[in-house]
């Protein structure tokens, strides 16, 4: 009689075992799947940086500054004589 017991016991602890084995893999997965999830999402907002730097550069150009100078305020690039230069009094 006891020796059934012990046995029932050892069957009962093999399968909480089993169990628990299942639930860590399951949990596991479900990290990994996460984790690359994650990955992914920091590529894309790397290369969605580099295209904003891109843009940012492009927008800022001198050249660009320039022509929009030229053409929507009507500003141009004073010739040499009405360039004054002020030095400073102190």
């Amino acid at each position: 009689m006891h020796s059934a017991k012990l046995t029932l016991i050892l069957w009962g602890m093999i399968l909480v075992t089993a169990i628990c084995v299942v639930y860590v893999s399951f949990q596991s997965r479900s990290v990994f799947i996460s984790w690359q999830e994650t990955l992914q999402q920091a590529e894309q907002i790397d290369v969605e940086w580099g295209q904003l730097i891109l843009e940012k550069n492009t927008l800022a150009s001198y050249a660009r500054l320039q022509r929009i100078a030229e053409k929507k305020l009507g500003m141009v690039e004073p010739k040499g004589q009405r360039i004054e230069i002020i030095k400073d009094s102190h």
